[in-house]
């Protein structure tokens, strides 16, 4: 990672009934795939290292896995309850990928 690519993609969003919000993209380097903390999570607003909290947890998706970890400074600790080959490692984050920064536009 160069330091110049995005490791969150946000877009504000709004429903038909009137809410809104935004929604945090970043990038599971564990699960190959897609995480998206709202704005339930407190983000410090960088988006080349970023913190989310509380922890992030996903269960299921077409992989059956749990994903439980922390996203600090740029660093997703990767909790010992996780059931992928990453469980109990800290890990850099990495960038979102572009496809999906365009598919959020």
């Amino acid at each position: 990672m160069t330091g110049a690519e995005l490791v969150v993609s946000s877009r504000k969003w709004r429903a038909a009934d009137g809410t809104s919000g935004t929604r945090h993209i970043v990038w599971c380097p564990a699960c190959d795939a897609q995480h998206a903390p709202t704005d339930a999570w407190e983000y410090d607003s960088n988006a080349y290292s970023p913190t989310f909290s509380p922890s992030i947890l996903v269960t299921g998706g077409s992989k059956g896995i749990v994903c439980h970890s922390f996203l600090k400074a740029g660093v997703w600790q990767f909790l010992s309850d996780c059931t992928h080959a990453m469980a109990g490692q800290s890990v850099p984050a990495v960038p979102v990928p572009q496809w999906l920064i365009k598919e959020q536009q």
